[in-house]
């Protein structure tokens, strides 16, 4: 038995109508994932700055750390080349300087006055 277009009719729109429920229920939840996302992603690019100010920082360190270990290598370069140039050579025996003989009078005279057990 064959329907009616009227009923035909309204056996499609009650489908229609099921379907568009369904794509209504999957739209809104599209939309609350969507939200989610969207969230997630402004908390990510914050945290993704927060990590480049860090990355940055260390970054400026290291290049300051990189400055200073070329600087301490530079003076010991030059160090170690000094002392290249001036070899080590053993001192030359200094003459002892001649005092006058009146100041080894004298000298000898203060020390004479001294009490005894000044140097023990």
């Amino acid at each position: 038995m064959e329907k009616n277009p009227l009923q035909r009719a309204m056996e499609d729109w009650h489908l229609l109508q099921d379907d568009l429920m369904i794509t209504k229920d999957q739209l809104r939840e599209a939309n609350d994932l969507n939200n989610k996302l969207l969230t997630e992603v402004d908390f990510l690019r914050s945290e993704l700055d927060k990590v480049i100010v860090e990355k940055d920082r260390y970054q400026r360190y290291s290049v300051e750390m990189a400055t200073r270990l070329s600087s301490i290598k530079e003076v010991i370069t030059t160090a170690e080349s000094d002392a290249r140039m001036y070899a080590l050579k053993p001192p030359i025996p200094s003459q002892a300087a001649e005092l006058p003989e009146d100041d080894v009078r004298s000298v000898q005279g203060i020390i004479s006055r001294l009490p005894v057990n000044a140097f023990q």
